[in-house]
């Protein structure tokens, strides 16, 4: 091999030895180090993701969660809901203005005995609930106060049934 070979064989392989980036041992050390900064980033996004889900839920339910009945037009609002087995009530959020007429029709599935009630959510609020009315109009009435309701929906008789009801609620 020729002096100049030589020198350019040198130049190549450096001065310690070939390329580092060519070694198993450095390719296994990068690999912990990426695989290490991926997890943590994974983990980042997870959390990321988790918080952003949880914040924007309040907000959903903020703008779908009350039926606003104050929209000044006479309409039907249709809520379908149903018992689960040893869940016997259910309760809805209604907004509706001071002096307006709100009538409440709840029809039960043919096995169930419902019974419903509306109580007024802010102050001066009655200081307990109300038994309510058996299935059927359990409202028809002028509401006294502008603000948040609930319209809670239950089983008569102390039954825990599992069955469907339709609630169509007129507010004008």
């Amino acid at each position: 091999m020729t002096d100049t070979a030589r020198r350019v064989r040198v130049r190549l392989s450096g001065p310690s030895g070939p390329d580092p980036a060519h070694s198993s041992e450095y390719r296994q050390l990068s690999h912990i180090f990426f695989s290490y900064l991926g997890s943590r980033f994974s983990a980042g996004m997870v959390i990321a993701l988790s918080c952003l889900a949880t914040l924007s839920q309040p907000a959903a339910f903020a703008q779908s969660g009350c039926t606003r009945l104050d929209q000044g037009t006479t309409r039907v609002h249709i809520i379908h809901g149903r018992f689960a087995r040893g869940r016997p009530r259910a309760a809805y959020c209604l907004y509706a203005l001071a002096g307006q007429h709100v009538l409440i029709n709840i029809k039960p599935s043919a096995n169930l005995d419902t019974q419903g009630y509306l109580r007024f959510a802010g102050t001066p609020a009655q200081p307990d609930w109300a038994i309510g009315s058996p299935g059927g109009i359990v409202f028809n009435e002028l509401v006294p106060w502008a603000g948040k309701y609930w319209l809670v929906v239950g089983q008569r008789f102390n039954e825990k049934k599992a069955g469907r009801f339709t609630v169509e609620i007129t507010g004008n």
